[in-house]
């Protein structure tokens, strides 16, 4: 993983003229960019201590103005360099939501706006991201996610002196991205979910009804503790199971789901047999 590289700071350099006439100082005006001459004095009027004081005072500006600098980095660098290590540092991604939203950006988002310099990026580079994707038949749910992923990395650039603005505030997804027709999802039969039922045990059970009728993920039911059932017919879901880690929900978020109280009697047994533990694979095992 790329780390986030520290602010540059300069002092510049001077130097005479050929004919030793004038002093020169040089210095780079921003990161990448070519480095700049600029007069300084006449050798005859100013000495060398005075000149860099003239220089000081050029290059103090751009190293007390971290936006100028900054906003010179292209959109791909702050991406890979600050936006991401960042999200992992600070837990907001799971390895695999990580994964997922590092695969939208290189798919979706920085071919398009990636070599841009991030102050030069404007709202209307976002618009046609999302207009693009529209336009190639992308639904609408995958282009409002490269919306919020950008809206996200915006916000981010505001709080770390890349852009001085939010210019994804009002961001829309475009109404020719199509909505997906509820109407001709395929529904499972009665006859298929019994099929699919026999042939599980009843942990298996209980978890393919948690997800299949009460809208748990996989990773949450596997990720059911002891206390979570706190009344008969609710269930709190705090955490998720996911190869072989235990980590808050997808979405960090606490919610309260009722269920029967068939399913309430069918988890009781299960998790006050392994008080401490997690459910996970269908059965349930010490966490340790």
């Amino acid at each position: 993983m790329t780390t986030r590289r520290a602010r540059r700071y300069q002092r510049g350099s001077i130097c005479k003229s050929e004919n030793g006439e004038v002093w020169y100082g040089k210095y780079y005006p921003a990161p990448g960019a070519p480095q700049k001459r600029v007069q300084l004095g006449r050798t005859s009027e100013i000495d060398e201590k005075q000149a860099r004081v003239e220089l000081d005072d050029i290059v103090a500006v751009l190293n007390r103005n971290p936006a100028h600098v900054l906003g010179v980095e292209p959109v791909r660098r702050f991406i890979e360099q600050v936006y991401i290590p960042q999200k992992y540092e600070n837990g907001d991604w799971r390895k695999g939501t990580g994964q997922e939203a590092e695969n939208l950006f290189r798919r979706s988002i920085l071919p398009e706006i990636g070599e841009l310099k991030c102050r030069d990026l404007r709202a209307e580079h976002l618009r046609a991201v999302l207009r693009k994707l529209a336009g190639a038949g992308l639904g609408h749910e995958s282009v409002s996610k490269v919306r919020f992923a950008m809206g996200d990395i915006v916000k981010k650039m505001v709080a770390e002196g890349y852009l001085t603005s939010n210019i994804a505030e009002g961001l829309k997804t475009p109404k020719a991205a199509k909505r997906s027709d509820r109407s001709r999802l395929r529904r499972v039969s009665l006859v298929e979910y019994r099929r699919a039922w026999s042939v599980l045990d009843e942990r298996e059970r209980l978890a393919f009804d948690l997800v299949t009728f009460c809208g748990l993920r996989e990773s949450e039911a596997y990720g059911l503790k002891n206390g979570d059932l706190f009344t008969l017919g609710a269930i709190r879901i705090e955490r998720s199971w996911y190869k072989g880690e235990v980590n808050p929900t997808k979405t960090n978020e606490i919610r309260e789901v009722g269920v029967s109280r068939r399913f309430s009697k069918g988890l009781q047994p299960g998790l006050r047999r392994c008080p401490t533990g997690v459910w996970r694979g269908g059965s349930f095992r010490a966490s340790g």
